[in-house]
């Protein structure tokens, strides 16, 4: 895989060792950094010179070609850039983070610009986009493993597709690369029986237990709970109408009140202040960071191990063993048919044998 590598003591100048040929690469006018061939290609003999420590080698080698160098930076300053021109994946990662940014959360865009600048450039910079394919994924990966053996790349991964996505939406690659998930398996988060379920709310108090019913009964991620404002909360409807930015998936949904939540949203907006559901202790004006303290203190207590977010997984597990339509559970929980069917439902022996028994043989086989 033929890359670029830079040229020793010329701030500008790359070489590509496969092909020999010379490369500039700098900003031009609009701030962006490009990369333009010189269209000169240097002799093998030569190569070994340039990537030399030796400064008197590298000076009398650039010098056979610095008008053509000079010229090719020229064109790119002033913008001149055509099919001579070459964009790296370091040229065009920090576009597509700034062309993007503002449809993300700061936190997203801050960890998928440490991703590139920490790890994809250091690695993929110099190659061209359509180079980096499911061989340059493998070889990254086996990479990352001997130097960081328990380093999670879900994101890794995640936040690279994502990448290719947008390059072949703007026609830059001809493909999208299918780049294998290098992780084992995450186990499965706990689903709670029913006598944990009926502990939970009996022994929490009356906001952690209206913040319980909300993920157990209605599937509601914690962060959708916490931060849950009184706009978004139509009690006469029996609804909560979340926007697009209250969601994991920046995608709205309505989610339809259980009975014993909209009794306790009922209790709570008697004596509302401010515009949040769970209002912060100290400022009103915001809403509770963190119920991470309540949480365990009820789960340590009653000697359950489990995360707040295996509410969901119950609710969506008791959903698939229902007569509810995946369709409709998908659209209450927010999430995909794949995710909902892979990740989420986990039917029990006996679910699978109750289901066997349901199926109706009672239509006519002809």
């Amino acid at each position: 895989m033929s890359t670029l590598t830079k040229v020793k003591f010329e701030t500008h100048l790359y070489v590509e060792p496969g092909s020999l040929v010379l490369y500039v690469r700098d900003k031009d006018k609009s701030g962006k950094r490009r990369t333009k061939s010189c269209g000169v290609k240097v002799k093998a003999e030569d190569l070994e010179a340039l990537l030399s420590d030796d400064q008197k080698l590298v000076a009398s080698v650039v010098r056979k070609h610095r008008s053509k160098i000079h010229s090719t930076h020229a064109e790119i300053v002033q913008g001149k850039i055509g099919p001579a021109s070459r964009f790296l994946f370091e040229d065009l990662y920090p576009e597509w983070l700034e062309e993007k940014r503002p449809t993300w959360r700061p936190r997203t865009y801050v960890d998928k610009e440490q991703k590139g600048r920490l790890h994809f450039i250091p690695f993929f910079g110099s190659m061209k986009p359509e180079q980096v394919d499911e061989a340059a994924w493998g070889k990254y990966v086996s990479f990352k493993r001997r130097n960081q053996p328990k380093l999670k790349l879900k994101n890794h991964r995640q936040y690279l597709a994502e990448f290719m996505h947008h390059l072949h939406r703007h026609q830059i690659i001809d493909r999208v690369p299918r780049f294998h998930n290098p992780d084992p398996e995450i186990a499965p988060k706990m689903v709670l029986n029913r006598r944990q379920a009926v502990l939970l709310q009996r022994h929490a108090n009356r906001t952690l237990r209206l913040q319980i019913r909300m993920g157990l009964l209605m599937g509601m991620r914690l962060g959708e709970v916490l931060k849950l404002q009184w706009s978004r909360v139509d009690l006469k409807a029996g609804l909560i109408r979340l926007k697009a930015e209250d969601t994991k998936t920046k995608k709205a949904r309505v989610v339809p009140m259980h009975r014993l939540v909209r009794q306790g949203l009922e209790r709570l907006f008697e004596v509302r202040q401010g515009p949040f559901v769970f209002a912060s202790p100290y400022d009103v004006d915001k809403s509770v960071s963190s119920n991470k303290t309540a949480w365990k203190a009820l789960c340590g207590q009653l000697n359950i191990q489990c995360g707040f977010h295996s509410l969901r997984h119950t609710c969506a597990t008791r959903m698939a063993g229902s007569k509810i339509s995946p369709s409709h559970a998908c659209r209450i929980l927010g999430m995909s048919l794949e995710i909902y069917d892979k990740v989420y439902c986990k039917p029990s022996d006996s679910d699978l044998a109750k289901a066997v028994d349901q199926v109706d043989w009672s239509q006519s086989w002809d």
